[in-house]
């Protein structure tokens, strides 16, 4: 994920926001990240009703 985001970050300041190379990249690297961030928004799910109490 790391080299993905370096690689965009590089083709951002060659190309700018809206070339097509930029696009790509972006889109490979949100089939990256989309599947963690499910899995972290199913923990925060599974947890959010948990309160604590005093004893």
């Amino acid at each position: 994920m790391d080299a993905l985001k370096k690689e965009l970050n590089e083709l951002i300041n060659q190309y700018g926001l809206r070339h097509k190379k930029v696009i790509e990249c972006s889109t490979r690297l949100d089939d990256v990240v989309l599947p963690e961030q499910i899995e972290n928004l199913k923990k925060i799910e599974k947890y959010k009703d948990f309160k604590l109490t005093r004893c």
